[in-house]
């Protein structure tokens, strides 16, 4: 038997959409798990390859997307010798509305 699996208004991620052997599983999770009303906000960076292919399959399945770019202020390597990267705010909401907002003005709430 099918698992049947909570239901949630909100569902955050990062670097979910890494390749894209995942995509498909995602945007099915996604569409199943998120209410009506819902939002799913991922955080990913420019250089990953199954992204574009995500926001085509979550369009299909009824979802509207909008990108932001992550102001550089909240970015860093933090020590480590990770290589600079642009990264992106994705907000995906069922075309039929959703009363959450946009992830995309963060500088009003940096320190």
């Amino acid at each position: 038997p099918e698992e049947k699996l909570p239901k949630a208004d909100v569902i955050v991620g990062t670097e979910l959409t890494y390749s894209l052997q995942c995509v498909e599983a995602l945007a099915a999770t996604v569409d199943k798990c998120l209410l009506p009303g819902g939002v799913f906000w991922e955080v990913l960076s420019d250089n990953r390859d199954g992204m574009r292919e995500f926001e085509r399959l979550m369009s299909l399945r009824g979802f509207e997307t909008e990108v932001h770019p992550v102001p550089q202020g909240m970015l860093g390597s933090y020590g480590t010798s990770q290589r600079t990267e642009p990264y992106h705010f994705h907000t995906f909401r069922r075309v039929s509305g959703s009363v959450f907002p946009v992830m995309k003005d963060l500088t009003q709430i940096q320190s």
